[in-house]
């Protein structure tokens, strides 16, 4: 067998989050949160993370959150700062902090039916050309992008008489962008109409809901960040815990499935050429030679 230091990313990752699927029954609403460090200048990893259960379970998740939080004087709970002891945890010890991440890491894992996250490593990003680039407009729209097409691909599988709404916490400033991915999913994938039923932004403050979302994206970027040894830490307990019994659908864009994805990006271009208005911006895209994904040797 392979070393497990040797695996590409998703094998390494799914050694950590794969496990059989524990279901539900009523309509599916998956929320997603864009982790802000994704989105700092120099920041090494973009992580959209999100989290799929009923209606009724995240009824029940918004009461349990908002009884942690009553007893503990929050208006709503935030990861980052809860362990790096910032905001309205700046009193607090390091033992009160973690027992509320231990809280909140318990309902969210009794809550949650399917997790789902995409991430692009940013120096790979990076060494893109500007027109690819440009191409796949951001690293928040290619992982929410992929994010919508594969929650909704999961709830088409596993409930097929149940429909998704998906919401992401607003203010990230990509939401255009966003919402052109969204509508270029309902093109693609058969029959998500019928599933996906809508997709929006909005205010945590409004939706308790994605304080889950949070919390998960958080956990995310740091397993990645350990996974791919750029911080030297291990894998959290928290995230393992959370992800016991529950299954984790991932996406990783490093260097090799960077370029694999332009590739398929511009087949799909050159294949819809003549049904489609293609916009200007991936005119010249679509006169650039496709590149291999081999690292070079």
């Amino acid at each position: 067998m392979m070393p497990a230091e040797l695996l590409p990313f998703e094998e390494r990752a799914c050694a950590y989050f794969s496990s059989a699927w524990h279901g539900g029954r009523s309509v599916l609403l998956m929320k997603a949160f864009l982790d802000e460090s994704g989105t700092d200048r120099g920041a090494p990893v973009t992580v959209v993370a999100g989290c799929i259960a009923s209606v009724e379970k995240w009824g029940r998740f918004t009461e349990r959150m908002a009884a942690i939080n009553g007893a503990k004087g929050i208006p709503s709970f935030h990861m980052s700062e809860c362990t790096g002891g910032g905001g309205a945890y700046k009193s607090w010890t390091l033992k009160d902090r973690m027992d509320c991440v231990k809280e909140c890491i318990g309902v969210l894992h009794d809550t949650v039916e399917h997790f789902v996250a995409a991430c692009v490593i940013n120096k790979d990003w990076n060494a893109l050309a500007p027109i690819e680039q440009a191409a796949m407009q951001s690293q928040y729209k290619t992982c929410a992008q992929w994010i919508v097409g594969r929650s909704t691909r999961w709830v088409m599988r596993k409930r097929k008489k149940h429909q998704l709404a998906i919401v992401c916490e607003e203010g990230a400033g990509w939401e255009q962008e966003v919402r052109d991915g969204y509508a270029a999913a309902k093109r693609r994938i058969s029959g998500i109409s019928n599933t996906l039923t809508s997709f929006s932004f909005a205010d945590k403050r409004n939706n308790p809901e994605l304080q889950a979302a949070d919390i998960f994206a958080w956990e995310m970027r740091k397993a990645v960040l350990a996974i791919e040894g750029i911080e030297k830490r291990g894998i959290r307990q928290s995230i393992q815990a959370l992800l016991k019994g529950r299954r984790c659908d991932m996406r990783v864009w490093n260097a090799e499935t960077l370029r694999e994805h332009l590739n398929e990006f511009k087949e799909h271009l050159r294949a819809t050429v003549n049904k489609f208005e293609i916009p200007d911006k991936f005119k010249e895209f679509l006169l650039t030679p496709n590149q291999s994904s081999e690292p070079p040797r």
